[in-house]
């Protein structure tokens, strides 16, 4: 831009104003931003939206001026905005059902005890396994000979005799 642009002429000013535009705005616009005059004068103010109504409403059902703000931010209509009341903490645990808040029957808990399933290893068993409560609390865990046993097989099926790279014996044929 040249020095010259930055000068704005009383009838420019006037076209300004006949497009919606304010001289505070085309100057702003002009020595501010560096636009070139023509865009300056031509080009409408954006249309802001008045909250003042929604902030009345969100004051009167007790959700403050950011929070009003942060739900119309994260894509809240401002209705929702300033209507939907504030979840309490047990409302958003129970929402997104979160598993350390997760009840069990104390029946289906003494059950398991009288099984000799720990509190934990039935809640593993729920949770992370998938296993239906009745299951997780009947079946039976695995002594550490049984442990043993089927992880060996699963070895073996799985990448075969291992000790026979070892011993360097050779599988035999069924």
């Amino acid at each position: 831009m040249k020095v010259y642009d930055y000068y704005i002429a009383p009838a420019e000013y006037d076209q300004a104003a006949k497009n919606g535009v304010s001289r505070e705005l085309v100057n702003h616009r002009v020595r501010g931003l560096g636009w070139d005059k023509e865009r300056a004068i031509t080009k409408p103010p954006q249309k802001r939206f008045d909250h003042r109504k929604w902030l009345d409403i969100a004051a009167n059902n007790g959700i403050s001026k950011k929070l009003y703000f942060k739900r119309v931010y994260r894509g809240w209509s401002h209705q929702d905005a300033a209507t939907k009341p504030i979840m309490t903490t047990k409302e958003i645990v129970k929402k997104l059902n979160n598993h350390r808040y997760t009840v069990y029957d104390p029946e289906d808990i003494k059950e398991a005890a009288l099984n000799g399933i720990a509190y934990e290893t039935f809640r593993q068993r729920v949770k992370i396994c998938g296993w239906t409560v009745q299951e997780a609390k009947t079946r039976p865990i695995y002594t550490p000979t049984e442990r043993a046993s089927k992880g060996a097989s699963a070895v073996r099926r799985k990448y075969g005799d291992i000790f026979a790279l070892v011993y360097q014996r050779t599988p035999k044929l069924k």
